[in-house]
């Protein structure tokens, strides 16, 4: 399973990583939600790379990125899946989650698809780029604390922030933020109050690997 795929000029990088691993064709491509820099790459990977099935959320929206990824989508033989309710299957020895928004009139990024993976003895949590409300409604269902979280929105601090991740509480965050957009400092601080292990890839590509019992964390080609 593949979740996202970055911006448009990234989806040499993803080719690449997919070809030091050996991986000619995706059982899964799992889109969060529809902004540039998580769907610009994808059709270049779904012309590039056999797609069994997208996953997508329930929402229109109008870009050439967008164009793009239904053009590649209508010459691919990939089965198309809107998540209109939650939706879970298994991914060889995991299991996968997808918690769609039942907001009325999400942005942008409250559409992004919520997914939790459960592997063994651990639990990941993949938040897209939810916001305020967004975290809140998964909030509301939601008690559980997790082993690895990809932090939402980049690492950006909203209303919600304090009670999402003290209530999440992460062993392992990552944290997708750059020189230009780096985390807030409010979240940084609240993680390590919390003994977060933190990973930033503005400080090169994280790797996280797991058997279903441990959790090992490294960071790749580190900028100094």
């Amino acid at each position: 399973m593949l979740l996202d795929a970055g911006e448009t000029d990234d989806a040499d990088k993803i080719l690449s990583v997919l070809d030091d691993l050996k991986v000619d064709s995706i059982d899964v491509l799992l889109i969060s939600h529809f902004d540039k820099d998580h769907i610009g790459g994808a059709a270049q990977l779904i012309s590039s790379v056999g797609i069994g099935k997208v996953i997508e959320p329930v929402y229109k929206e109008k870009s050439d990125e967008m164009k793009a990824y239904r053009l590649a989508l209508g010459q691919s033989d990939a089965e198309i899946v809107r998540a209109e309710k939650e939706l879970s299957f298994g991914l060889g020895s995991a299991r996968v989650t997808i918690y769609p928004t039942s907001l009325d009139d999400p942005g942008d990024n409250d559409v992004s698809l919520i997914v939790s993976v459960t592997h063994g003895e651990l639990d990941f949590l993949f938040p897209g780029d939810a916001e305020e409300a967004r975290l809140r409604e998964w909030m509301s269902g939601h008690d559980e604390s997790y082993d690895f979280l990809k932090a939402p929105h980049h690492g950006r601090w909203n209303d919600a922030s304090g009670d999402f991740y003290t209530q999440t509480r992460p062993r392992v965050c990552v944290i997708t933020a750059s020189e230009k957009n780096p985390a807030d400092e409010r979240v940084l601080e609240l993680l390590k109050s919390l003994g977060t292990e933190i990973y930033l890839t503005q400080e090169g590509n994280a790797v996280f690997e797991s058997d279903g019992k441990t959790l090992r964390a490294s960071q790749v080609n580190p900028k100094k």
